[in-house]
């Protein structure tokens, strides 16, 4: 007889340690009981190989095999799991990079592309992102910039703080940069095109690889205008945003001061305390950092003082 989880659950991420990862993960946001370095934390994941578990050890992609119910009708929709939920912390400066579209990376990769969706956890001051270029750039322009180290001289430089979003999409140039931890929702894939590294060395002293050539080929070379807006709805638990609604995720932001209660037919929910505590359903605490599972159909209830959440869905 299949197990039947009704009431939302925590979620156990899976860590990941990568050469510009800090400490603020561990000691700020809970994910480990002592000062570890985490690069991302993969809070929920079906990527393979990175699962994220839920309880009793379970994995997500288990107890989707397994209770498929649970994950609602609308994930039915898609060839693979359409969804993947990380917490970054950028202690230095991320390669700059860039991501293909779906029809590029089904045909190379037999994987999704990817447009992700970054939501700015904390900021140090000065702290920026490089998001798509200032100006139309031709390809000759880009590789003289790249044989010379200069790309992020091309880019749109963003001064961010807690609370900003942007939504990256396939063919932007991009990169997250230090003293930025990072909520980030994307399509589920792991495909990623390094354009420039800074020429650092990994743990055994090679370089990473970059992949100039594909990069190339998938780049949208005109400019990008990159907007930061604040667009709260005011109610009487508080205030809320839609932040996002792509084909493959969407993502609301609550600003509790009160008691709501929420409710997908057709969906799950991914809820993320990024500030504050929150009570679901009278009876479970969940702190900062945490992400909790909530099945497609379930009225959760959410009663905080002074909180903020992210919750996610299909």
């Amino acid at each position: 007889m299949k197990e039947k989880i009704i009431k939302p659950f925590k979620l156990c991420p899976v860590l990941k340690d990568y050469i510009w990862g800090g400490t603020k993960l561990s000691t700020i946001w809970g994910k480990a009981d002592f000062q570890k370095k985490i690069a991302e934390s993969w809070e929920l994941s079906m990527y393979p190989e990175s699962e994220s578990s839920c309880i009793n050890g379970k994995s997500l992609r288990d107890l989707y095999d397994d209770n498929p119910e649970l994950f609602g009708d609308k994930v039915l929709d898609y060839q693979f799991f359409p969804m993947l939920i990380k917490m970054l912390d950028a202690t230095s400066d991320l390669s700059i990079q860039v991501h293909p579209d779906d029809s590029y990376a089904l045909q190379r990769e037999n994987q999704y592309g990817k447009i992700e969706t970054w939501y700015v956890l904390d900021a140090e001051p000065g702290a920026y992102l490089l998001v798509g270029f200032k100006e139309d750039t031709t390809r000759k322009d880009f590789e003289e910039a790249v044989k010379n180290g200069v790309v992020a001289n091309l880019l749109n430089k963003i001064e961010v703080k807690a609370g900003d979003y942007i939504t990256v999409y396939p063919g932007t140039v991009h990169a997250v940069m230090q003293g930025i931890t990072l909520y980030e929702i994307q399509q589920n894939s792991n495909i990623t095109y390094r354009i420039y590294d800074y020429d650092r060395r990994d743990s055994s002293g090679n370089k990473r690889p970059l992949h100039i050539e594909k990069a190339e080929e998938i780049i949208n070379f005109e400019a990008t205008e990159v907007n930061i807006v604040d667009d709260y709805v005011f109610e009487g638990f508080g205030k809320f945003r839609n932040i996002e609604k792509t084909a493959y995720y969407s993502l609301d932001e609550y600003v509790l001061k009160g008691k709501i209660s929420l409710l997908k037919s057709k969906s799950f929910m991914a809820v993320t305390v990024v500030e504050g505590e929150v009570l679901l359903d009278n009876e479970q605490k969940a702190e900062k950092g945490d992400t909790y599972f909530v099945p497609a159909n379930y009225s959760v209830i959410l009663e905080s003082n002074d909180a903020k959440i992210l919750v996610a869905y299909l």
